[in-house]
């Protein structure tokens, strides 16, 4: 399995509460990253998209999460 197919599939397998601290994770990460390129620090500018990435694939995730609770009600 990929990287990326593996990361979507534990993603799915966490709660809507797992989802939100880890996409309050991610965010704190893409503002140090913002923060560590504007001071020339940060080698990697992939990273910053990576993370973007990251936190809307989560937010798309927990979304499903919250559409299926709301559709079992």
């Amino acid at each position: 399995m990929s990287k990326k197919t593996e990361f979507l599939r534990q993603a799915r397998l966490l709660t809507a509460s797992q989802l939100a601290a880890k996409i309050n994770q991610s965010r704190k990460t893409l503002l140090e990253q913002r923060q560590e390129r504007v001071l020339g620090k940060l080698k990697n500018f992939r990273a910053i998209e990576r993370v973007r990435k990251e936190i809307a694939q989560l937010h798309s995730i927990l979304d499903e999460k919250v559409t299926a609770n709301i559709t079992e009600k």
